[in-house]
């Protein structure tokens, strides 16, 4: 008899091997592709559809990863921090960082990555004067909150604000 936890290890034995299966597929049935293929979208704005690039380079919960073509499958939830897009154009290197709140990357097997964030603008669109004056408020109102809700919203905004100082620096 199985217990739960044999159970769990049973069953993700048998989805790492699908993942290789996933993969090894990809690249049997005509290689890794030269480039990757990047949709990048908030729900307020459509960043990249279709795009192809090089590399892209996030931030998750497990830390920062560069994505290339023929990347492993991957679900990814992202962490503030900076998305970064590479690729040659008129044979030039060109790169584009966004700062990327929350979210997720799903990266395929067919070497497309979706990143799918909550809230993400241009890092050079941020004005670094601002985040400053953000971030203070948000810890004064951390430090001075007495509700449970009112700490959490404002441990939210503090960490996405010293995410945001961060990629700044």
């Amino acid at each position: 008899m199985l217990t739960r936890t044999a159970a769990c290890c049973v069953a993700r034995r048998g989805a790492v091997s699908a993942q290789r299966s996933f993969a090894d597929e990809a690249v049997g049935a005509g290689g890794i592709p030269a480039q990757l293929t990047l949709n990048f979208s908030s729900p307020n704005n459509k960043f990249y559809e279709g795009k192809k690039v090089d590399m892209v380079t996030l931030k998750a919960t497990s830390g920062e990863f560069g994505v290339l073509p023929g990347h492993v499958p991957t679900i990814a939830q992202l962490q503030p921090g900076v998305l970064t897009a590479e690729w040659k154009e008129d044979g030039a290197e060109v790169s584009e960082s966004y700062f990327v709140a929350s979210g997720f990357a799903y990266i395929k097997s067919n070497s497309v990555t979706d990143v799918c964030a909550m809230e993400a603008c241009k890092l050079e669109d941020v004005d670094a004067e601002a985040v400053a004056a953000q971030l203070a408020e948000a810890e004064a109102a951390l430090s001075s909150a007495s509700e449970e809700a009112d700490k959490a919203e404002a441990q939210i905004k503090v960490e996405v604000l010293e995410g945001l100082k961060a990629a700044l620096a």
